[in-house]
């Protein structure tokens, strides 16, 4: 006699294919097979027989054709995150990518723990929209973001291509680029009206972000040996613990204001731009602070009137938007800040266009006024005829 637990066992388990046998566990179907001379199990993902099934014929049909991989054991989120950071640091990235890296994988741990995530292959296309979800209820930019996605996708990719997981799940992901938006930018009269009402290191500090076009963390990192005053340039170029954006270095010419800001000026620390003497660095020497900086612009541009949106990368902008005005090339401009794309040259040409506008309204009020007084002049003229005749 059969009992209907021997029945129910022969139910929940079936060949399927030539080498690989479903066996139901739980709610979840599950396959065997034999491979390299090991047993193998491999969770099909699914309550439904007939797409275990399916899958099963799927992975005995790899099995004879020699190409199936076996899944691996699930791995941690945490661990994917600590290979990909240690593969970053071995390619030479900068500290500062490095650091926004560590920000964005402190996040996606902390959102997909409130989500109960904690496997690499879960951060799926379900998890990535919550994500987004969550960094706009935050008030972060469209930017930041796309930013931050694709830093995920690139965990992601990672971990496929060393085959932690054998299946993508952000199969399909889109992460198009937000468009650009028009960035705060000075005309030539404010960045000197700027410049006039600054004191100090901070007024050097604005004449060379206004009159190079570098970045705040080229200028932080500027030593005395940079600055090549025989032949009237500033050497841009990596340091222990720091290099450019781009890796590069690179020769930014110096104007006459630079040369005689900065050729007298005593070279009492290591380092161009310095902090004040304090309790904690009695000597002072110490590097200046991005965010102290952009206090005290923030501060001088009220006092002044002008908007406060304006930042210290302004200073950058407004370089670039001069130089095209000037009809400098724009590959003469790359080579003076550095890497600059075709999408970031266009976004400062809304400032030239402003000037076309003004200066066609300017043509347009000079044409009227010249027009008008052609028309009293001919009536002046006409006048003096009449008058003649009359006489």
């Amino acid at each position: 006699m059969i009992r209907k637990a021997d029945t129910a066992k022969k139910v929940q388990k079936e060949r399927v294919g030539e080498s690989v046998t479903i066996h139901l566990r739980g709610r979840i179907w599950w396959c065997y097979y034999q491979l390299d001379g090991k047993q193998q199990r491999e969770s099909l993902k699914t309550a439904n027989k007939k797409e275990a099934r399916r899958a099963a014929l799927l992975i005995d049909a790899d099995l004879i054709r020699g190409i199936h991989d076996v899944q691996p054991e699930p791995v941690s989120l945490n661990e994917a995150i600590d290979q990909l950071q240690a593969h970053l640091e071995q390619e030479g990235r900068a500290a500062k990518t490095l650091k926004a890296y560590r920000h964005v994988f402190r996040t996606l741990i902390e959102l997909a723990g409130e989500r109960r995530i904690s496997k690499v292959h879960q951060v799926n296309l379900r998890f990535i929209d919550y994500y987004r979800e969550q960094r706009r209820t935050a008030g972060r930019a469209p930017k930041t973001i796309w930013k931050e996605t694709a830093m995920i996708r690139r965990l992601v990719r990672y971990a496929l291509s060393r085959k932690l997981i054998l299946r993508d799940p952000l199969e399909g992901l889109q992460n198009p680029q937000p468009r650009p938006t028009e960035q705060p930018c000075w005309s030539p009269a404010e960045l000197e009206q700027i410049i006039a009402a600054a004191e100090g290191t901070f007024k050097r500090i604005y004449i060379l972000l206004a009159d190079t076009g570098m970045r705040l963390g080229e200028l932080q990192w500027l030593t005395w040996d940079d600055f090549i005053f025989s032949q009237r340039y500033i050497h841009i170029r990596p340091k222990e613990g720091w290099s450019p954006k781009t890796g590069e270095s690179r020769r930014v010419p110096m104007t006459e204001r630079v040369y005689e800001e900065f050729h007298r000026l005593p070279r009492t620390h290591h380092w161009v731009f310095t902090r004040g003497a304090s309790i904690r660095y009695p000597d002072g020497g110490q590097q200046i602070s991005p965010s102290r900086t952009l206090r005290s612009l923030k501060r001088l541009l009220k006092r002044i009137g002008l908007p406060e949106e304006g930042k210290l990368h302004t200073f950058r902008h407004s370089f670039i938007s001069k130089a095209l005005a000037k009809g400098i090339p724009a590959t003469t401009v790359r080579s003076w800040v550095g890497h600059v794309s075709d999408e970031m040259l266009r976004r400062y040409t809304h400032v030239l266009e402003q000037d076309s506008r003004a200066g066609i309204e300017r043509f347009a009020a000079e044409t009227t006024n010249s027009s008008k007084e052609q028309t009293d002049e001919a009536a002046e003229q006409e006048a003096d005829r009449s008058s003649v005749e009359e006489g």
